[in-house]
């Protein structure tokens, strides 16, 4: 054991909030009060502790997956720079691959929908609500036929939630395919969407392949969620003014 991990972990936040009533321990480091910030406080989205006013660091992965108040381990770079372990959805314990929707959760990787792995993310699904209700979004070859979001059937034995009501053929890319290329929804949007989820693709990728580029790519993954979300927020105030 090194003296790092010998130390005595916080259970508070600089907030003096409990890590567990908050969200869990975070990925970002406060250097004055030398602990992660709770996910709550990261949540503002400015990068500086909110209680000590100074810029935060990313926290060193050993010291927040080995907290007992962040929510699981699915791998990260191990003391020492090793590579990460392939990793484990925390709340199902199955693992992740690289096509599943995924959130990211400080150190944490988590299916969007554990019962449905590779479904759309829950960002996909309310964009394809808010701009394509009313027309087609996906297409079975099959049949031959294209079909409305509100058309389209669910199997509950299989897990998907998006099939042809004929054939009952897995649409799921159909409707995320139609989403990354419909010019009813705004293309910065389309551009946001589509590299969130290209981010968490080559981070799965890399965790599973180990290989040492596997944080740098978690923050990349986190840096895309959110800039989709932000891009959400501020494109359904502007349909709100106007």
């Amino acid at each position: 054991m090194t003296a790092r991990e010998s130390e005595p972990r916080p259970d508070r936040c600089c907030c003096g909030g409990l890590y567990a009533e908050h969200g869990g321990a975070g990925s970002l480091y406060c250097p004055t009060g030398q602990r992660p910030l709770c996910e709550e406080c990261i949540s503002e989205g400015v990068r500086i502790c909110p209680t000590h006013k100074v810029p935060l660091r990313s926290a060193d992965w050993h010291y927040v997956n080995r907290s007992p108040y962040h929510g699981g381990i699915v791998g990260g770079p191990r003391a020492g720079g090793g590579p990460m372990a392939q990793p484990k959805c925390s709340r199902c314990g199955r693992m992740v691959s690289p096509d599943d929707s995924i959130e990211l959760h400080g150190g944490d990787i988590v299916h969007d929908d554990c019962q449905r792995p590779r479904g759309l993310s829950r960002d996909e699904r309310g964009l394809l609500y808010r701009y394509c209700w009313y027309h087609g979004v996906a297409k079975c070859v099959a049949c031959d036929a294209s079909f409305r979001q509100e058309e389209l059937g669910a199997d509950v034995f299989r897990r998907l939630s998006y099939v042809c009501p004929r054939c009952r053929a897995d649409l799921t890319e159909s409707l995320r395919g139609h989403l990354y290329s419909c010019h009813l929804v705004l293309p910065v949007l389309r551009h946001r969407v589509q590299d969130a989820r290209d981010a968490a693709r080559r981070l799965i990728k890399q965790s599973i392949e180990a290989t040492d580029s596997a944080d740098v790519l978690m923050r990349e993954a986190e840096a895309a969620i959110a800039a989709l979300r932000t891009t959400i927020r501020e494109t359904s105030q502007t349909r709100s003014a106007g």
